[in-house]
């Protein structure tokens, strides 16, 4: 069972908005469980991927970058995002991928022009081990 010998985390997600264009999220996490335990946590930044849907109409793709200790996100649409954390004490480890699915993981032929990183990228790194 998952909860056998109550070995779990409570995991708390906050949301607050200090104004229209900025979101402040709170992740808490507490061990319940009676030993010590490593918890590895993924908030997650993605944009909708809208610029696949129609081959002819040309839409620029979003970007996310790191730049020193955050990230900025430029959208043609949205605007630029500055996306900063404070985790004291943590090990801090940006993560980039694309949007898209790895064809060859769902069709038996893989798709032209398939970009190089898709995003099973985080369950092949986490899971797999594949860096």
């Amino acid at each position: 069972m998952i909860l056998d010998d109550d070995r779990f985390f409570d995991v708390d997600v906050t949301y607050a908005k200090a104004g229209p264009e900025q979101i402040v999220m709170r992740l808490r996490a507490t061990n319940l469980g009676p030993d010590p335990s490593p918890l590895h946590l993924l908030p997650t930044v993605w944009f909708r991927n809208t610029w696949s849907w129609d081959p002819l109409v040309e839409a620029p793709r979003p970007s996310l970058r790191q730049v020193g200790e955050e990230v900025i996100a430029e959208h043609a649409a949205l605007g630029r995002y500055r996306i900063a954390v404070e985790a004291p004490g943590a090990e801090l480890r940006w993560m980039f991928t694309e949007n898209e699915t790895d064809a060859a993981s769902t069709t038996a032929d893989a798709a032209a022009g398939s970009p190089a990183y898709t995003k099973d990228a985080f369950h092949r790194l986490l899971v797999d081990g594949d860096r």
